[in-house]
């Protein structure tokens, strides 16, 4: 069974209170039980504590130890080995028989090779034998991100996305969020079309995103650890905020920074009521306390429409 597809020999990720772990064909002990791990690539549930246990099954077989001749003498395995090697330098491929330069070449090899290589083989058994398996290491963990656009692979049935990493991000969806939160705080209208990205979004009327494909399109980001994907992730909202508040910075903001400067107005209108000035000084007097006054209700109206 393929759990995590891509997930490599000899590697674990850890799932709830189990790990899925690939391993190479072969026989285990997994949790007490025997697992044949029949094709290569195979993965298998470990319980947590199971992990450091898992034992390899080297199953009992029959070997050859050595070769016995009719006569009763022994040859080893090494002696028939080098018997072979020399008779096979007089095989022709080509003519598929054995070639020999002469009869006599021929009856001296063969009457000191056959009784060797006739020589039956003779087995014995090595018992079944069990090792520690401690090489598979643990390369991440099936767990919440903390955050709904980040996105893991082991969630999808993938032990990565790309050799890059596990965890993805995709910037656009990010950004709109940022964009709504940092709206709705102020208090301040928008329009996002369905389409285009945020290139044709509007605050209070006003168009503030640039031509770039990063507000059109994003882009889709691939990250090895939680921590750089969530860097990522702030990185994005502090640009729609840099954007955002820099095209606003014409606009009011906050009532209480209103109410500061309102009241700093009218006391620059008081004082400026009563400086005494010369009659021909008068019509400068009267347009300063104009402007300060169209200044004050300007920003007064502004602070009540926040």
């Amino acid at each position: 069974m393929v759990l995590l597809e891509g997930l490599q020999e000899n590697t674990a990720v850890k799932v709830g209170d189990n790990y899925v772990v690939c391993l190479p064909q072969g026989i285990y002990e997994i949790n007490g039980e025997r697992v044949q791990v029949s094709y290569q690539g195979r993965q298998v549930t470990v319980a947590s504590e199971g992990l450091l246990e898992i034992t390899k099954v080297t199953p009992a077989k029959k070997v050859v130890d050595h070769y016995k001749g009719d006569d009763g003498k022994i040859y080893s395995i090494e002696a028939r080995a080098e018997a072979a090697k020399e008779l096979g330098q007089y095989y022709n491929e080509d003519l598929e028989e054995y070639v020999y330069p002469s009869l006599e070449v021929e009856f001296e090899v063969r009457n000191r090779l056959d009784p060797i290589l006739k020589a039956e083989a003779v087995f014995k058994e090595i018992p079944e034998s069990l090792e520690p398996y401690q090489v598979v290491k643990v390369v991440g963990e099936m767990a919440d991100t903390g955050s709904e656009f980040i996105q893991q692979s082991y969630t999808f049935g993938k032990a990565d996305y790309t050799k890059d990493g596990v965890y993805r991000i995709h910037s656009l969806p990010v950004m709109k969020d940022e964009l709504y939160r940092l709206c709705n705080e102020r208090g301040w209208h928008y329009e996002v079309p369905t389409h285009t990205g945020l290139r044709y979004a509007k605050v209070r009327g006003k168009y503030v995103f640039r031509e770039d494909a990063l507000f059109i399109k994003g882009q889709t980001r691939i990250f090895a650890s939680l921590e750089e994907a969530k860097a990522y992730e702030k990185e994005c909202r502090q640009i729609i905020r840099k954007e955002v508040l820099g095209k606003m910075a014409d606009w009011p903001i906050g009532k209480p920074l209103l109410g500061g400067v309102i009241t700093k107005l009218e006391s620059i209108e008081t004082k400026a009521q009563s400086i005494r000035v010369y009659a021909k000084s008068q019509p400068d007097k009267r347009t300063l306390l104009t402007w300060i006054k169209e200044l004050k209700d300007t920003l007064t109206k502004a602070a009540l429409e926040e």
